[in-house]
Protein backbone atom coordinates (compact mmCIF):
# COMPACT_ATOMS: atom_id res chain seq x y z
CA UNK A 1 0.00 0.00 0.00
CA UNK A 2 1.28 3.45 -0.47
CA UNK A 3 -0.64 6.55 0.64
CA UNK A 4 1.23 9.66 0.09
CA UNK A 5 -0.28 13.03 0.26
CA UNK A 6 1.39 16.11 -1.44
CA UNK A 7 2.12 18.84 0.87
CA UNK A 8 0.92 21.07 -1.41
CA UNK A 9 -2.58 19.71 -1.46
CA UNK A 10 -2.55 19.97 2.58
CA UNK A 11 -1.45 23.50 2.34
CA UNK A 12 -4.98 24.17 0.06
CA UNK A 13 -6.48 23.09 2.56
CA UNK A 14 -7.48 19.32 2.43
CA UNK A 15 -8.43 17.10 5.76
CA UNK A 16 -7.63 13.42 5.18
CA UNK A 17 -10.99 11.81 6.12
CA UNK A 18 -10.46 10.36 9.93
CA UNK A 19 -11.81 6.98 8.46
CA UNK A 20 -8.62 7.22 6.52
CA UNK A 21 -7.03 7.73 9.32
CA UNK A 22 -8.17 4.57 11.16
CA UNK A 23 -7.68 2.57 7.82
CA UNK A 24 -3.45 3.93 8.35
CA UNK A 25 -2.71 2.82 11.67
CA UNK A 26 -3.50 -0.88 11.12
CA UNK A 27 -0.91 -1.00 8.05
CA UNK A 28 1.85 -1.65 9.77
CA UNK A 29 0.29 -5.50 10.96
CA UNK A 30 0.21 -6.35 7.46
CA UNK A 31 2.16 -4.49 4.85
CA UNK A 32 6.08 -3.85 4.85
CA UNK A 33 5.33 -0.05 5.14
CA UNK A 34 4.15 1.70 8.12
CA UNK A 35 2.07 5.19 7.96
CA UNK A 36 4.86 7.56 10.13
CA UNK A 37 3.49 11.46 9.35
CA UNK A 38 -0.14 11.25 9.86
CA UNK A 39 -0.75 15.30 10.08
CA UNK A 40 -4.39 15.69 10.99
CA UNK A 41 -4.77 19.13 9.32
CA UNK A 42 -1.10 19.45 7.26
CA UNK A 43 0.23 16.79 5.41
CA UNK A 44 0.27 12.78 5.09
CA UNK A 45 3.74 11.34 4.97
CA UNK A 46 4.70 7.53 4.50
CA UNK A 47 8.01 5.97 4.73
CA UNK A 48 9.82 2.57 5.50
CA UNK A 49 9.83 2.55 8.98
CA UNK A 50 13.24 1.64 9.15
CA UNK A 51 14.45 3.92 7.54
CA UNK A 52 14.31 8.22 8.74
CA UNK A 53 12.72 10.07 6.18
CA UNK A 54 14.67 13.43 4.84
CA UNK A 55 13.94 16.68 6.26
CA UNK A 56 11.14 18.61 4.64
CA UNK A 57 9.26 21.14 4.77
CA UNK A 58 5.78 20.21 7.04
CA UNK A 59 7.46 17.55 8.31
CA UNK A 60 7.63 16.31 11.73
CA UNK A 61 11.63 17.13 13.26
CA UNK A 62 14.43 15.01 13.39
CA UNK A 63 14.61 14.19 17.31
CA UNK A 64 11.02 13.04 16.93
CA UNK A 65 11.45 10.65 13.76
CA UNK A 66 14.69 9.15 15.25
CA UNK A 67 12.76 7.95 18.37
CA UNK A 68 10.94 5.54 16.38
CA UNK A 69 13.00 4.71 13.37
CA UNK A 70 12.42 0.78 14.11
CA UNK A 71 9.18 0.94 15.32
CA UNK A 72 6.56 -0.47 12.68
CA UNK A 73 3.43 1.13 11.52
CA UNK A 74 4.41 4.41 13.41
CA UNK A 75 2.42 7.46 13.60
CA UNK A 76 3.23 11.10 13.84
CA UNK A 77 0.57 14.08 13.75
CA UNK A 78 2.22 17.08 13.48
CA UNK A 79 -0.02 20.50 14.42
CA UNK A 80 2.78 22.73 15.19
CA UNK A 81 4.72 23.26 11.78
CA UNK A 82 4.21 24.28 9.14
CA UNK A 83 1.19 26.08 10.57
CA UNK A 84 -0.75 25.97 13.94
CA UNK A 85 -4.11 26.74 15.87
CA UNK A 86 -1.99 29.54 17.54
CA UNK A 87 -1.30 31.11 14.90
CA UNK A 88 2.52 31.65 15.63
CA UNK A 89 5.01 32.20 12.94
CA UNK A 90 7.55 29.82 11.73
CA UNK A 91 10.35 31.00 14.14
CA UNK A 92 8.56 31.47 17.21
CA UNK A 93 7.08 27.73 16.19
CA UNK A 94 10.54 26.68 16.69
CA UNK A 95 11.50 28.87 19.69
CA UNK A 96 8.58 27.32 21.63
CA UNK A 97 10.01 23.25 20.73
CA UNK A 98 12.90 23.52 20.87
CA UNK A 99 13.36 25.85 24.30
CA UNK A 100 12.96 25.21 28.07
CA UNK A 101 12.40 26.88 30.76
CA UNK A 102 11.71 26.97 34.51
CA UNK A 103 9.48 23.92 35.45
CA UNK A 104 9.94 23.89 38.97
CA UNK A 105 5.99 26.54 39.23
CA UNK A 106 5.01 23.95 36.86
CA UNK A 107 2.85 20.41 38.10
CA UNK A 108 -0.06 17.94 36.06
CA UNK A 109 -3.03 18.43 37.67
CA UNK A 110 -5.33 16.00 35.82
CA UNK A 111 -4.48 13.42 34.24
CA UNK A 112 -2.46 11.90 36.80
CA UNK A 113 0.69 9.86 36.49
CA UNK A 114 0.73 6.75 35.76
CA UNK A 115 -3.11 6.37 35.33
CA UNK A 116 -4.61 3.53 33.01
CA UNK A 117 -7.04 4.57 30.64
CA UNK A 118 -9.65 2.04 28.69
CA UNK A 119 -10.21 2.35 25.43
CA UNK A 120 -13.62 3.31 24.61
CA UNK A 121 -14.10 6.80 26.48
CA UNK A 122 -12.56 10.16 25.11
CA UNK A 123 -9.09 11.54 26.38
CA UNK A 124 -8.69 13.61 28.97
CA UNK A 125 -8.21 17.29 29.19
CA UNK A 126 -4.92 18.33 30.15
CA UNK A 127 -4.16 20.70 33.13
CA UNK A 128 -1.82 22.27 35.03
CA UNK A 129 -0.63 24.73 37.81
CA UNK A 130 1.92 27.28 36.46
CA UNK A 131 1.91 30.90 34.57
CA UNK A 132 -0.98 31.78 32.44
CA UNK A 133 0.05 30.56 29.24
CA UNK A 134 -0.27 32.68 25.94
CA UNK A 135 0.69 29.23 23.82
CA UNK A 136 1.22 25.83 24.95
CA UNK A 137 3.18 23.09 23.58
CA UNK A 138 2.45 18.89 24.08
CA UNK A 139 3.95 16.18 22.76
CA UNK A 140 2.41 12.59 23.55
CA UNK A 141 4.54 9.80 22.30
CA UNK A 142 5.57 6.12 22.74
CA UNK A 143 7.33 3.89 20.42
CA UNK A 144 4.32 3.55 17.83
CA UNK A 145 2.82 7.71 17.67
CA UNK A 146 4.02 10.86 18.20
CA UNK A 147 1.96 13.70 18.22
CA UNK A 148 3.15 17.55 18.96
CA UNK A 149 1.12 20.36 19.31
CA UNK A 150 1.02 24.07 19.44
CA UNK A 151 -2.00 25.08 20.90
CA UNK A 152 -4.36 28.27 22.39
CA UNK A 153 -5.22 27.04 25.68
CA UNK A 154 -9.11 25.82 26.18
CA UNK A 155 -9.04 28.20 29.65
CA UNK A 156 -6.61 29.28 32.10
CA UNK A 157 -4.28 26.31 31.86
CA UNK A 158 -6.47 23.79 30.79
CA UNK A 159 -5.94 22.15 27.29
CA UNK A 160 -8.48 20.47 25.18
CA UNK A 161 -6.93 18.23 22.54
CA UNK A 162 -7.86 18.59 18.52
CA UNK A 163 -10.93 16.07 17.78
CA UNK A 164 -9.36 12.76 16.76
CA UNK A 165 -5.96 12.79 18.51
CA UNK A 166 -6.57 10.59 21.48
CA UNK A 167 -8.52 8.45 19.32
CA UNK A 168 -5.36 8.13 16.88
CA UNK A 169 -3.38 7.44 20.12
CA UNK A 170 -6.17 4.82 21.65
CA UNK A 171 -5.62 3.09 18.08
CA UNK A 172 -1.85 2.92 18.26
CA UNK A 173 -1.76 1.80 21.76
CA UNK A 174 -0.02 -1.59 23.26
CA UNK A 175 -0.66 -1.60 27.00
CA UNK A 176 1.58 -1.59 29.87
CA UNK A 177 4.28 -2.34 27.82
CA UNK A 178 4.52 0.62 25.84
CA UNK A 179 3.64 3.44 27.81
CA UNK A 180 2.17 6.86 26.39
CA UNK A 181 4.80 9.88 27.70
CA UNK A 182 3.29 12.91 28.07
CA UNK A 183 5.46 16.24 27.93
CA UNK A 184 3.94 20.05 28.45
CA UNK A 185 5.42 23.56 28.15
CA UNK A 186 3.99 27.50 27.98
CA UNK A 187 4.84 30.43 26.31
CA UNK A 188 4.10 32.83 28.50
CA UNK A 189 5.04 36.80 28.00
CA UNK A 190 8.47 36.51 26.82
CA UNK A 191 9.01 33.44 29.09
CA UNK A 192 8.77 29.79 28.26
CA UNK A 193 8.03 27.35 31.40
CA UNK A 194 8.89 23.43 31.74
CA UNK A 195 8.55 21.15 29.90
CA UNK A 196 7.09 18.80 32.69
CA UNK A 197 6.41 14.84 31.70
CA UNK A 198 4.17 12.17 32.87
CA UNK A 199 3.44 8.52 31.91
CA UNK A 200 -0.20 7.12 30.55
CA UNK A 201 -1.07 4.03 29.65
CA UNK A 202 -3.35 3.19 27.28
CA UNK A 203 -4.97 -0.41 27.57
CA UNK A 204 -5.38 -3.18 25.20
CA UNK A 205 -8.65 -3.36 25.38
CA UNK A 206 -12.28 -0.72 25.35
CA UNK A 207 -14.39 -0.13 28.46
CA UNK A 208 -17.79 -1.17 26.59
CA UNK A 209 -21.53 -0.54 27.80
CA UNK A 210 -23.33 2.16 29.98
CA UNK A 211 -22.45 3.57 33.57
CA UNK A 212 -25.90 4.11 35.59
CA UNK A 213 -25.12 6.67 38.40
CA UNK A 214 -27.12 9.27 40.96
CA UNK A 215 -27.33 12.69 41.40
CA UNK A 216 -29.35 15.87 43.07
CA UNK A 217 -30.21 18.71 41.49
CA UNK A 218 -30.50 21.94 42.71
CA UNK A 219 -32.30 23.82 44.20
CA UNK A 220 -34.41 21.33 45.78
CA UNK A 221 -31.76 18.47 45.49
CA UNK A 222 -34.38 15.98 44.27
CA UNK A 223 -32.13 12.70 43.34
CA UNK A 224 -32.09 11.11 39.67
CA UNK A 225 -30.49 8.65 37.70
CA UNK A 226 -28.77 9.24 34.30
CA UNK A 227 -26.46 7.04 32.06
CA UNK A 228 -23.14 7.65 30.58
CA UNK A 229 -23.18 5.38 27.22
CA UNK A 230 -19.65 5.40 25.40
CA UNK A 231 -17.95 8.69 27.06
CA UNK A 232 -21.13 10.52 25.68
CA UNK A 233 -22.77 13.31 27.78
CA UNK A 234 -24.84 11.85 30.38
CA UNK A 235 -28.52 11.04 29.49
CA UNK A 236 -31.54 11.08 32.10
CA UNK A 237 -33.33 7.95 32.67
CA UNK A 238 -34.88 8.44 36.37
CA UNK A 239 -35.72 12.17 36.34
CA UNK A 240 -37.31 14.82 38.61
CA UNK A 241 -39.78 16.19 39.79
CA UNK A 242 -40.25 12.72 41.97
CA UNK A 243 -37.35 11.79 43.84
CA UNK A 244 -35.14 8.64 42.02
CA UNK A 245 -32.23 6.65 43.13
CA UNK A 246 -30.71 4.10 44.95
CA UNK A 247 -30.75 1.84 42.06
CA UNK A 248 -29.28 -1.65 40.94
CA UNK A 249 -28.81 -2.98 37.21
CA UNK A 250 -28.00 -6.23 35.49
CA UNK A 251 -24.65 -7.02 34.47
CA UNK A 252 -26.47 -7.87 31.27
CA UNK A 253 -27.49 -4.27 30.98
CA UNK A 254 -31.52 -5.31 30.82
CA UNK A 255 -33.04 -4.63 34.02
CA UNK A 256 -32.62 -1.83 36.49
CA UNK A 257 -34.19 -1.49 39.79
CA UNK A 258 -34.69 1.74 41.71
CA UNK A 259 -36.65 3.93 44.43
CA UNK A 260 -38.73 6.06 41.88
CA UNK A 261 -42.38 7.51 42.22
CA UNK A 262 -42.05 7.38 46.36
CA UNK A 263 -41.49 3.50 46.26
CA UNK A 264 -39.43 0.68 44.45
CA UNK A 265 -39.84 0.02 40.84
CA UNK A 266 -38.33 -2.21 37.71
CA UNK A 267 -37.99 -1.35 34.49
CA UNK A 268 -36.89 -3.06 31.27
CA UNK A 269 -34.42 -1.33 30.04
CA UNK A 270 -33.61 -1.24 25.53
CA UNK A 271 -31.26 1.08 24.10
CA UNK A 272 -33.21 4.10 24.83
CA UNK A 273 -34.61 6.56 27.48
CA UNK A 274 -36.80 7.01 29.22
CA UNK A 275 -37.11 3.58 30.53
CA UNK A 276 -39.93 1.53 30.11
CA UNK A 277 -42.12 0.36 33.75
CA UNK A 278 -41.98 -3.11 34.28
CA UNK A 279 -43.13 -3.50 38.20
CA UNK A 280 -44.16 -1.45 40.48
CA UNK A 281 -44.45 -1.04 43.19
CA UNK A 282 -41.37 -3.66 43.46
CA UNK A 283 -40.70 -4.64 46.88
CA UNK A 284 -36.99 -3.89 48.13
CA UNK A 285 -35.99 -2.14 44.62
CA UNK A 286 -33.35 0.07 46.80
CA UNK A 287 -29.81 -1.03 46.33
CA UNK A 288 -31.03 -4.74 45.55
CA UNK A 289 -28.26 -7.06 44.09
CA UNK A 290 -29.65 -7.90 40.60
CA UNK A 291 -28.71 -11.41 39.12
CA UNK A 292 -26.77 -11.04 35.94
CA UNK A 293 -29.64 -11.80 33.54
CA UNK A 294 -32.16 -9.29 35.40
CA UNK A 295 -34.24 -12.86 36.40
CA UNK A 296 -34.15 -12.24 40.29
CA UNK A 297 -33.00 -9.97 42.79
CA UNK A 298 -31.69 -9.87 46.33
CA UNK A 299 -33.24 -7.17 48.50
CA UNK A 300 -31.28 -5.20 50.63
CA UNK A 301 -31.64 -5.70 54.64
CA UNK A 302 -32.66 -2.07 56.01
CA UNK A 303 -31.98 -2.93 59.76
CA UNK A 304 -34.39 -0.69 61.76
CA UNK A 305 -31.97 -0.19 64.77
CA UNK A 306 -30.12 1.96 62.97
CA UNK A 307 -26.99 1.73 60.63
CA UNK A 308 -27.37 -0.18 57.28
CA UNK A 309 -27.94 1.16 54.18
CA UNK A 310 -30.78 3.71 53.45
CA UNK A 311 -34.34 3.07 52.38
CA UNK A 312 -36.80 5.02 51.46
CA UNK A 313 -39.79 2.59 49.69
CA UNK A 314 -40.75 1.40 53.13
CA UNK A 315 -42.43 -2.10 53.82
CA UNK A 316 -38.87 -4.42 53.43
CA UNK A 317 -36.43 -4.71 56.47
CA UNK A 318 -34.97 -8.45 55.62
CA UNK A 319 -33.07 -9.55 53.03
CA UNK A 320 -34.99 -11.92 50.39
CA UNK A 321 -34.93 -13.33 46.98
CA UNK A 322 -37.98 -11.89 44.42
CA UNK A 323 -38.65 -12.56 41.09
CA UNK A 324 -38.39 -9.49 38.93
CA UNK A 325 -40.40 -9.81 36.10
CA UNK A 326 -43.22 -9.98 38.91
CA UNK A 327 -41.72 -8.84 42.01
CA UNK A 328 -43.29 -12.09 43.75
CA UNK A 329 -41.27 -13.43 46.97
CA UNK A 330 -39.06 -16.50 46.27
CA UNK A 331 -39.20 -18.81 49.19
CA UNK A 332 -36.91 -20.87 50.81
CA UNK A 333 -33.88 -18.97 48.70
CA UNK A 334 -31.25 -19.39 51.29
CA UNK A 335 -30.61 -16.06 51.77
CA UNK A 336 -29.86 -14.81 55.15
CA UNK A 337 -32.24 -12.12 56.48
CA UNK A 338 -29.16 -9.86 57.17
CA UNK A 339 -27.45 -9.81 54.16
CA UNK A 340 -26.69 -5.98 53.09
CA UNK A 341 -25.29 -4.27 49.88
CA UNK A 342 -25.79 -7.83 47.89
CA UNK A 343 -24.26 -8.16 44.34
CA UNK A 344 -23.80 -10.75 42.33
CA UNK A 345 -20.45 -12.28 40.76
CA UNK A 346 -20.63 -12.14 36.61
CA UNK A 347 -21.32 -15.32 36.18
CA UNK A 348 -24.28 -15.46 38.83
CA UNK A 349 -22.56 -18.67 40.80
CA UNK A 350 -21.77 -16.54 43.80
CA UNK A 351 -23.50 -13.75 46.23
CA UNK A 352 -21.44 -11.25 48.36
CA UNK A 353 -22.74 -9.26 51.08
CA UNK A 354 -22.66 -7.45 54.47
CA UNK A 355 -23.87 -9.27 56.98
CA UNK A 356 -25.71 -7.64 60.04
CA UNK A 357 -26.31 -10.83 61.18
CA UNK A 358 -23.11 -11.56 62.15
CA UNK A 359 -22.25 -8.21 63.27
CA UNK A 360 -24.00 -4.87 63.00
CA UNK A 361 -21.66 -3.94 59.60
CA UNK A 362 -18.57 -5.24 60.39
CA UNK A 363 -18.59 -8.42 58.21
CA UNK A 364 -18.51 -9.83 54.75
CA UNK A 365 -19.92 -12.69 53.71
CA UNK A 366 -20.15 -15.33 50.57
CA UNK A 367 -22.64 -17.84 49.93
CA UNK A 368 -23.11 -20.00 46.50
CA UNK A 369 -26.05 -19.44 44.07
CA UNK A 370 -28.14 -21.64 42.18
CA UNK A 371 -30.50 -19.87 39.28
CA UNK A 372 -31.80 -23.54 38.50
CA UNK A 373 -32.90 -23.85 42.03
CA UNK A 374 -32.65 -20.39 42.70
CA UNK A 375 -30.80 -21.00 46.13
CA UNK A 376 -28.13 -19.36 47.79
CA UNK A 377 -25.69 -22.00 50.35
CA UNK A 378 -22.49 -22.62 51.47
CA UNK A 379 -22.06 -19.42 53.80
CA UNK A 380 -18.51 -18.59 54.17
CA UNK A 381 -16.92 -15.19 55.81
CA UNK A 382 -15.01 -13.45 53.64
CA UNK A 383 -13.72 -10.41 56.24
CA UNK A 384 -14.65 -9.17 59.27
CA UNK A 385 -12.92 -5.75 60.61
CA UNK A 386 -12.47 -4.89 63.97
CA UNK A 387 -14.29 -1.34 63.78
CA UNK A 388 -14.56 0.19 60.74
CA UNK A 389 -17.67 -1.26 58.83
CA UNK A 390 -17.61 -2.58 55.57
CA UNK A 391 -19.88 -2.33 52.59
CA UNK A 392 -20.51 -2.23 48.50
CA UNK A 393 -18.57 -5.28 47.89
CA UNK A 394 -18.64 -6.55 44.29
CA UNK A 395 -16.56 -8.98 42.97
CA UNK A 396 -13.97 -8.88 39.94
CA UNK A 397 -14.95 -10.29 36.77
CA UNK A 398 -13.29 -13.11 37.71
CA UNK A 399 -14.62 -13.37 41.16
CA UNK A 400 -11.47 -14.41 42.64
CA UNK A 401 -11.61 -11.40 44.69
CA UNK A 402 -14.06 -8.79 46.16
CA UNK A 403 -13.82 -4.75 46.27
CA UNK A 404 -15.48 -2.85 49.19
CA UNK A 405 -15.43 0.49 50.79
CA UNK A 406 -14.34 0.39 54.49
CA UNK A 407 -15.14 3.45 56.53
CA UNK A 408 -16.60 5.11 59.21
CA UNK A 409 -20.27 5.80 58.46
CA UNK A 410 -22.60 3.06 59.80
CA UNK A 411 -25.20 3.61 56.84
CA UNK A 412 -22.32 3.18 54.64
CA UNK A 413 -22.54 6.72 52.35
CA UNK A 414 -21.01 9.78 52.40
CA UNK A 415 -23.41 11.34 54.66
CA UNK A 416 -24.10 14.27 52.76
CA UNK A 417 -20.65 15.21 51.80
CA UNK A 418 -20.85 16.86 48.29
CA UNK A 419 -24.19 16.79 48.11
CA UNK A 420 -24.50 20.06 50.86
CA UNK A 421 -20.78 22.32 50.35
CA UNK A 422 -19.79 22.19 54.10
CA UNK A 423 -20.09 19.02 54.84
CA UNK A 424 -16.64 16.79 55.02
CA UNK A 425 -17.66 13.20 54.69
CA UNK A 426 -16.80 10.26 56.74
CA UNK A 427 -13.05 8.38 56.31
CA UNK A 428 -13.90 6.16 53.71
CA UNK A 429 -11.41 4.11 50.99
CA UNK A 430 -11.33 1.20 48.18
CA UNK A 431 -9.96 -1.76 49.17
CA UNK A 432 -10.12 -5.35 48.33
CA UNK A 433 -9.69 -8.85 49.77
CA UNK A 434 -9.48 -12.21 47.48
CA UNK A 435 -10.97 -15.35 48.29
CA UNK A 436 -8.15 -17.23 49.20
CA UNK A 437 -5.38 -15.39 51.06
CA UNK A 438 -8.82 -13.16 52.47
CA UNK A 439 -6.27 -10.45 53.90
CA UNK A 440 -8.18 -7.11 52.73
CA UNK A 441 -5.68 -4.60 50.89
CA UNK A 442 -6.42 -0.76 50.34
CA UNK A 443 -6.56 0.28 46.60
CA UNK A 444 -4.09 2.87 47.15
CA UNK A 445 -3.14 4.32 44.10
CA UNK A 446 -7.06 4.70 43.44
CA UNK A 447 -7.34 6.46 47.08
CA UNK A 448 -4.36 9.21 45.72
CA UNK A 449 -1.57 7.87 47.43
CA UNK A 450 1.39 6.85 44.93
CA UNK A 451 2.02 3.94 47.38
CA UNK A 452 0.68 2.36 50.43
CA UNK A 453 3.91 3.50 52.30
CA UNK A 454 2.64 7.04 51.99
CA UNK A 455 -0.96 6.42 53.53
CA UNK A 456 0.42 6.97 56.91
CA UNK A 457 2.30 10.26 56.12
CA UNK A 458 -0.66 11.36 54.11
CA UNK A 459 1.71 11.92 51.30
CA UNK A 460 -0.47 12.31 47.94
CA UNK A 461 -0.81 12.85 44.32
CA UNK A 462 -4.11 14.61 44.30
CA UNK A 463 -4.40 18.31 43.84
CA UNK A 464 -6.30 19.15 46.75
CA UNK A 465 -3.63 17.65 49.20
CA UNK A 466 -4.93 15.75 52.24
CA UNK A 467 -8.55 17.67 51.88
CA UNK A 468 -9.30 15.29 48.69
CA UNK A 469 -8.27 12.44 50.67
CA UNK A 470 -10.34 9.28 52.50
CA UNK A 471 -13.78 10.62 50.67
CA UNK A 472 -14.41 7.74 48.27
CA UNK A 473 -17.62 5.96 48.49
CA UNK A 474 -19.71 3.16 46.84
CA UNK A 475 -17.28 1.33 44.73
CA UNK A 476 -18.52 -0.94 41.73
CA UNK A 477 -16.96 -3.22 39.26
CA UNK A 478 -17.55 -3.80 35.50
CA UNK A 479 -18.69 -6.91 34.90
CA UNK A 480 -16.44 -7.81 32.51
CA UNK A 481 -12.38 -7.21 32.08
CA UNK A 482 -10.77 -5.64 29.22
CA UNK A 483 -6.75 -4.97 28.04
CA UNK A 484 -5.97 -7.29 31.26
CA UNK A 485 -7.44 -5.06 33.80
CA UNK A 486 -10.68 -4.76 36.19
CA UNK A 487 -12.30 -1.60 35.64
CA UNK A 488 -13.43 -0.19 39.12
CA UNK A 489 -15.73 2.92 39.47
CA UNK A 490 -16.08 4.83 42.80
CA UNK A 491 -17.30 8.41 43.54
CA UNK A 492 -15.17 10.60 45.08
CA UNK A 493 -14.96 13.90 46.57
CA UNK A 494 -11.99 15.59 45.27
CA UNK A 495 -10.65 18.43 42.81
CA UNK A 496 -10.65 17.73 39.26
CA UNK A 497 -8.13 19.20 38.06
CA UNK A 498 -8.30 22.94 38.60
CA UNK A 499 -12.11 22.81 37.83
CA UNK A 500 -13.09 22.89 41.77
CA UNK A 501 -14.37 20.00 44.25
CA UNK A 502 -17.21 17.96 43.57
CA UNK A 503 -18.08 14.51 44.32
CA UNK A 504 -17.55 12.50 40.54
CA UNK A 505 -17.77 9.32 39.67
CA UNK A 506 -14.00 8.11 39.04
CA UNK A 507 -12.50 4.94 37.71
CA UNK A 508 -9.70 2.80 38.07
CA UNK A 509 -8.13 0.13 36.88
CA UNK A 510 -7.07 -2.91 38.70
CA UNK A 511 -4.17 -4.95 37.17
CA UNK A 512 -5.48 -9.09 37.14
CA UNK A 513 -3.53 -11.15 39.54
CA UNK A 514 -2.45 -14.50 37.75
CA UNK A 515 -3.29 -16.39 40.45
CA UNK A 516 -6.19 -14.96 41.84
CA UNK A 517 -4.07 -13.30 45.18
CA UNK A 518 -3.49 -9.97 46.06
CA UNK A 519 -0.61 -9.01 48.03
CA UNK A 520 0.16 -5.52 46.72
CA UNK A 521 -2.02 -2.83 45.29
CA UNK A 522 -3.25 -3.99 42.07
CA UNK A 523 -4.90 -0.53 41.60
CA UNK A 524 -3.80 2.73 39.39
CA UNK A 525 -4.34 6.14 39.67
CA UNK A 526 -8.21 6.98 38.68
CA UNK A 527 -9.55 8.72 35.81
CA UNK A 528 -12.67 11.27 35.83
CA UNK A 529 -15.41 9.53 33.60
CA UNK A 530 -16.41 11.54 31.09
CA UNK A 531 -19.80 12.39 30.05
CA UNK A 532 -21.15 13.17 33.19
CA UNK A 533 -22.27 16.68 34.45
CA UNK A 534 -19.54 18.32 35.99
CA UNK A 535 -22.21 20.95 37.53
CA UNK A 536 -23.58 18.24 39.73
CA UNK A 537 -23.12 15.84 42.87
CA UNK A 538 -22.36 12.12 41.01
CA UNK A 539 -22.53 9.20 43.11
CA UNK A 540 -23.59 5.48 43.02
CA UNK A 541 -22.01 4.40 39.72
CA UNK A 542 -22.86 0.84 38.00
CA UNK A 543 -20.87 -0.42 34.72
CA UNK A 544 -22.90 -2.74 33.37
CA UNK A 545 -23.28 -3.91 29.38
CA UNK A 546 -25.53 -2.90 26.82
CA UNK A 547 -28.69 -5.21 26.50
Amino acid sequence: MTVRAAQNGARRGRRPPFALLTALLGAGACHDHGVVGVTVSKNIVERDATTPSPDAEGSIDATIRSDAADASGFVSVDDCLPVNAANLDPTATQHLIDGTGDSTSMRFLYPYDGTVYPQGIPGPVLMWDGPAPDVVYVRIHSRRFDYRGCLKPSALNRLELPTGIWDLAFASARGATDPFTLDLKVASGEGIYGPISEQLVIANGALTGSVYYMTTQSPAAVGGVLRVRGGRSAEAVLTPPSCAGCHGVSANGTRLLAFSSGGGSSFSVSGASPLTPLVSPTPGAEFAGVYPDGSVYVASAHPTGGGGPRSYGGGVTNAALYDTATGSLVGDSGVPTGACMPMFSPDGQQLVFTDFGASAGHTLATMRFSIETRTASSYQALYAATSKYVGWPAFLPDASAVVFAQGDAPDFSGLGAGLIPVIVGPQTDPFIVDTTTRMPLLLAQAAGFHSASDVESGQTYLPGGAADLHQNYYPTVSPVAAGGYAWIFFDSVRSYGNQGTHRAIWGTAVSISADGTYGSDPSHPAFYLPGQDPNTPNFRALAVLEP
